[in-house]
């Protein structure tokens, strides 16, 4: 389970990746967060204009391919630096944006559309060459 605590700490690795890309060098958490955020699991990191809320960068590692602390710490700096969708942001906008970060269980079969759960289940979309995650909501 992932507590407020952990949001705002996971939210900071994220903050200091992009910093550390800025100043050229890679960002290496200390050990105690390494050893917290072990468990292999997704994120995503979508950022926010605080001006006007639109969407300055989302992308993510949907399969618990990594540590979780260096899900974030990718999702944060490709959503920063490479989402081809927006234009990169400069180090100025740091304050400007909100950080969102989505942290998934791993995925799993629902055993067809009768399966989902809307409200509880994001779905994962792949075609193409191209994924993404959908989150669901039940519009209350």
């Amino acid at each position: 389970m992932i507590t407020l605590e952990d949001a705002k700490i996971l939210i900071n690795v994220g903050r200091e990746a992009v910093l550390s890309r800025f100043e050229g060098t890679d960002f290496d958490p200390e050990e105690s967060i390494k050893e917290r955020f072990s468990e292999r699991r997704g994120a995503f990191t979508t950022l926010i204009s605080h001006e006007d809320g639109s969407f300055r960068g989302c992308v993510g590692v949907p399969y618990p391919e990594f540590p979780l602390w260096k899900a974030v710490i990718k999702s944060s700096v490709s959503a920063w630096f490479e989402d081809p969708r927006f234009p990169v942001m400069g180090r100025d906008a740091m304050d400007k944006v909100i950080w969102e970060l989505s942290i998934l269980t791993p995925p799993m079969s629902v055993g067809g559309v009768e399966g989902i759960k809307v409200g509880e289940h994001g779905l994962l979309i792949e075609c193409c060459g191209r994924r993404g995650v959908v989150a669901t909501q039940s519009g209350e």
